[in-house]
């Protein structure tokens, strides 16, 4: 019989040969859980876990819905986070079995003393030890930027890093929640202005629903036109 190992059942932080992932043959998930504040080690609402689905992109869930993901693994670096490794600081290595996959990673240089840690705001970090402050430095931390969080501005919305605010309703929608939306909480989306008219002849100020092309800006992720049902 296997004795546990307080390396699988960790806290908020990611140590050098920790693991990242899940064993399909004992039900055993390898993550962390975010503490409820700074005050309170307590479980919080943040985990970031290995795709169960079997692909090798890792998500932070919030709560039990998809907030981050790092896209998936090429052997080199993760598609949405190529700067995680750009000093070649850490060797990170992905094993696929039968029965389940996983991450684990090393520090290259022996002198450098590294954790990721996983903070009550959802944010991952990689922090750095620093023997000249006795303390640890921020290195690198997702997600960077509040677009690339999952519905972040909610349904029938735009996400954009350039504009501000971030959030924009797409035409012929006005958010969902103008308190929430005024206040910095725009994830409850946009709703329509007006109902559609679909399934009847009726017309709305003289006009038919339409389809209106959308030409995205950074926003979006592959920045393809789309097409919305509008009703003016």
């Amino acid at each position: 019989m296997q004795m546990p190992q307080s390396f699988d059942y960790p806290s908020h932080t990611r140590l050098p040969g920790m693991k990242l992932g899940y064993d399909r043959s004992n039900g055993k998930i390898w993550s962390l859980i975010s503490w409820k504040s700074r005050e309170d080690p307590g479980p919080g609402v943040f985990s970031p876990e290995l795709d169960p689905q079997g692909t090798s992109q890792c998500f932070i869930i919030k709560g039990y819905q998809k907030y981050w993901t790092s896209g998936e693994w090429n052997g080199q670096n993760f598609s949405t986070v190529p700067d995680l490794n750009a000093l070649n600081l850490l060797d990170i290595a992905y094993f696929s079995r039968s029965s389940g996959n996983y991450f684990t990673y090393s520090v290259t240089d022996a002198s450098v003393t590294s954790r990721f840690v996983l903070e009550i705001s959802g944010k991952l970090e990689q922090l750095l030890w620093s023997e000249t402050t006795h303390r640890w430095d921020l290195f690198w931390y997702q997600p960077s930027q509040q677009c690339e969080v999952y519905a972040y501005c909610g349904a029938f919305s735009n996400c954009s890093q350039k504009a501000r605010p971030f959030c924009q309703c797409l035409p012929g929608f006005e958010p969902l929640s103008v308190g929430s939306w005024n206040a910095g909480d725009m994830s409850g989306g946009c709703a329509r202005k007006v109902p559609l008219q679909c399934g009847n002849d009726s017309q709305a100020n003289g006009q038919n629903d339409q389809f209106l092309w959308i030409y995205p800006n950074d926003g979006f992720q592959y920045g393809a036109k789309i097409s919305l049902m509008w009703s003016s």
